[in-house]
């Protein structure tokens, strides 16, 4: 007999927890809880898709930031124009000074001795210190220029 009640309650507890899974579950109202419920089967996937939208997007934030933009670029291409023109500037006049003072010392050379063959040489001289010294004019008003216009030129790139 005691078989026979132990087969009796165990069915009894099978049809207990039949009776319990047979019980209806109400769906969700909430929109969170429906989606949660919809995406458990694909929970994987779905950490692997968010994984993926936030390294992209965190990929394009660093190289927005990390690489120059074409504003930046043109600013700088502007800057370093105004500085290399500001250098050489200078450098180009004193060559021209140097040019003039060489010339000034042939021509002194030159005035010792008032031969007609010195008196041509003399005057092609004189010539060449006039070129050299209105060249070196127009390179100083260039610098001045640039000097003044330095600031204006960047900003109005923009």
């Amino acid at each position: 007999m005691g078989m026979t009640e132990d087969r009796s309650a165990l069915s009894n507890q099978a049809a207990g927890s039949q009776s319990v899974a047979a019980a209806p579950v109400q769906p969700s109202t909430n929109p969170v809880s429906r989606f949660v419920e919809w995406i458990k089967p694909y929970k994987e996937l779905a950490t692997i898709g968010g994984g993926i939208v936030v390294l992209l997007s965190g990929s394009v934030s660093w190289a927005v930031s990390r690489f120059a933009t074409v504003e930046q670029l043109s600013s700088l291409e502007c800057r370093m124009s105004i500085n290399i023109t500001i250098q050489a500037l200078p450098i180009q006049s004193s060559m021209l000074s140097m040019k003039i003072e060489g010339k000034w010392a042939q021509i002194a050379g030159l005035s010792r001795d008032n031969s007609p063959e010195n008196q041509t040489k003399i005057a092609q001289l004189r010539e060449d210190l006039k070129d050299f010294s209105d060249e070196r004019k127009k390179i100083d008003n260039q610098f001045q220029q640039e000097i003044s216009s330095a600031p204006v030129k960047c900003a109005s790139r923009k």
